[in-house]
């Protein structure tokens, strides 16, 4: 009960926290304008979209390289360089599935 009570008021002033934060953010005036007003002058700038250009070229670069990364072309320690974990003796992988085997068997009413 007493810990029902304590996550309904943490979520309250949670709430209390994001409405008064939203009413900073879109309702307090400074200097004429919201601060979203502000930031949204700020983003429509000429050295934020030349930020944000550079930005979309470099996730562009990374979204190709990332794939190539993951095979293992053009890494090293990609996975024809994975060492120990490719060579597990029979003994144990026999351990291992006895153990995986167990566990699950646990799991299951």
């Amino acid at each position: 009960m007493l810990r029902s009570m304590f996550k309904l008021v943490k979520l309250l002033l949670l709430l209390a926290g994001v409405a008064g934060l939203g009413f900073l953010v879109f309702g307090v005036d400074l200097g004429g304008k919201t601060l979203y007003q502000h930031l949204v002058g700020i983003g429509r700038t000429e050295e934020a979209q030349v930020l944000g250009d550079e930005i979309e070229k470099k996730a562009g670069e990374v979204r190709r390289k990332v794939p190539e990364l993951i095979a293992g072309k053009g890494a090293p320690g990609g996975a024809e360089d994975a060492g120990p974990l490719a060579e597990i003796s029979a003994d144990d992988r026999r351990a291992l599935e006895k153990l995986l085997r167990s566990k699950k068997a646990e799991d299951q009413p």
